[in-house]
């Protein structure tokens, strides 16, 4: 469950509850996030090959199979993939180093923006597939030291084709 207030296109505060963990993470732009009212901040990680990456799938069975052609070529230079729950707490592993890093295609505003600011704020870059800043449709988010080389690494796997 996730709620975020917007300006602009742009989330500005964030929470996101997560149940099963008896978690909720918040975050304000500018000024950081937290979980459980404890700040948090994203993995050290800065090594591809070590990066443990979220993801999600696409509910359509043709894409789907498209997805995992791709996530079979991408497997190899990462440490592993997990999927774990909707994108917003996904996006929030990411914002407290459960994830080292987290993609996907097709998100929509209310899927990614509460988890993204949250992300964002405890260091994540969000970008789309092109480096751009991000906060629906497609959502690549990682610590800047590997951000890059996970977006040359999605592409290589053609994950943006998915």
């Amino acid at each position: 469950m996730s709620i975020a207030a917007m300006v602009d296109a742009v989330p500005i505060v964030a929470a996101v509850a997560d149940p099963e963990l008896e978690n909720v993470f918040t975050a304000v732009r500018g000024f950081g996030a937290w979980r459980d009212n404890e700040p948090i901040t994203v993995s050290t990680v800065d090594v591809l090959a070590v990066a443990l990456v979220g993801t999600g799938f696409a509910y359509d069975p043709e894409r789907r199979a498209r997805q995992g052609v791709a996530l079979a070529a991408l497997l190899p230079q990462i440490r592993d993939i997990r999927r774990m729950g909707g994108a917003a707490l996904d996006l929030c592993s990411v914002g407290c180093a459960r994830l080292d890093a987290y993609y996907e295609r097709g998100l929509s505003p209310w899927d990614a923006a509460a988890g993204g600011l949250v992300a964002v704020e405890s260091g994540a870059r969000l970008t789309d597939f092109d480096g751009n800043p991000s906060w629906s449709g497609d959502i690549v988010a990682a610590p800047a030291a590997l951000h890059d080389d996970l977006l040359d690494a999605l592409r290589r796997a053609g994950v943006h084709a998915t």
